[in-house]
C-alpha cells in the first residue's frame, strides 16, 4: 500500500469519524426546521468527495447512514433520507452542468407553482410509489456516478465558477426531489398523514427551501475547505 493511498484511507476514515460526531451533536449545531434537522452532518461526505472523489464521498456517508439506522430513533427512514438527501447534493456537484441547472430549476419551478398538488392528485393509490420512487433516483444516480468515476481522480472542481454551479445544482435537485419524496412518501408511511393533508401544514416551498438550504451549506462549505487544502499543492506546482 503506497503512501498517498494510506493517507486518503486515513482521511476517509477521519472524515466518517467527523460526520458520526456531527450526527451525535447536530441537536446542539444543527437547526431544526420541524421536518428536518439543517446540520453539518453532510459536510465530511461531501468534503471527502472533493478530494478523492464521488466514490469516496460515498463511502465516507456510509457511516452516518448506518448510524442512524442502528442508532437513532427514525430508524430506517431517517437513514434513507439522509443517504438520497445527500446523494442528490453530491451526484448533482460531481455532474453541474447549466443544462442541469435550467432543467433542475424548470421542474421546481412547476412544483412549486402548483405542480405538487396536482401531482398528489392524480397520484391516488400510487402516492406511496411515486414518493419511494423519488426517494430512490439519487441512490440510482450514485450508482451511475460511482460506476463511470475513475479511482483516485476528483472530478469537483473548487475554483469559484464550477463551485458555483455545482451549489445551485444541488439546490434544485435535492430540492426538487425531496419536495416529491418527502410529501408523497415521508409524511404518510412516516408520520401517516396523507400527502393531501401534508400539503397544508408542509407547504412545498418549505420544504424546497430547507432542503436547498442543506444543499448549499454542504456543497459550499465542502468545496471551499477543499480549495484550501488544495492551494498549497497549486502553489508547490507554482514554485517560488
Amino acid at each position: 500500500m503506497d503512501r498517498d493511498h494510506s493517507m486518503k484511507l486515513v482521511g476517509e476514515v477521519a472524515l466518517a469519524a467527523a460526520a458520526i460526531g456531527c450526527q451525535i451533536a447536530h441537536h446542539r449545531v444543527g437547526y431544526d426546521a420541524g421536518f428536518m434537522w439543517v446540520d453539518l452532518v453532510g459536510v465530511p461526505p461531501m468534503l471527502a468527495a472533493y478530494l478523492w472523489g464521488p466514490r469516496a464521498g460515498m463511502r465516507v456517508l456510509l457511516a452516518p447512514v448506518l448510524w442512524i439506522l442502528l442508532i437513532e430513533p427514525v430508524g430506517w427512514i431517517g437513514a434513507g433520507f439522509k443517504a438520497s438527501a445527500t446523494l442528490a447534493a453530491m451526484v448533482a456537484a460531481s455532474r453541474p452542468s447549466a443544462r442541469l441547472l435550467a432543467g433542475g430549476a424548470l421542474v421546481a419551478a412547476v412544483l412549486l407553482a402548483g405542480g405538487t398538488g396536482l401531482l398528489v392528485a392524480a397520484a391516488g393509490p400510487v402516492t406511496e410509489a411515486i414518493g419511494a420512487a423519488a426517494l430512490a433516483a439519487p441512490l440510482v444516480a450514485a450508482a451511475i456516478v460511482w460506476a463511470q468515476s475513475n479511482r483516485g481522480r476528483t472530478s469537483l472542481s473548487v475554483a469559484w465558477r464550477p463551485l458555483l454551479l455545482a451549489v445551485g445544482c444541488a439546490i434544485v435537485l435535492r430540492g426538487s426531489l425531496m419536495v416529491i419524496a418527502d410529501l408523497l412518501f415521508a409524511f404518510p408511511v412516516f408520520f401517516g398523514v396523507p400527502a393531501g393533508s401534508a400539503l397544508s401544514t408542509q407547504p412545498p416551498w418549505s420544504i424546497f427551501v430547507w432542503n436547498g438550504v442543506q444543499a448549499a451549506v454542504d456543497v459550499a462549505a465542502a468545496g471551499v475547505v477543499a480549495g484550501w487544502c488544495h492551494r498549497p499543492e497549486r502553489h508547490s506546482e507554482r514554485g517560488p
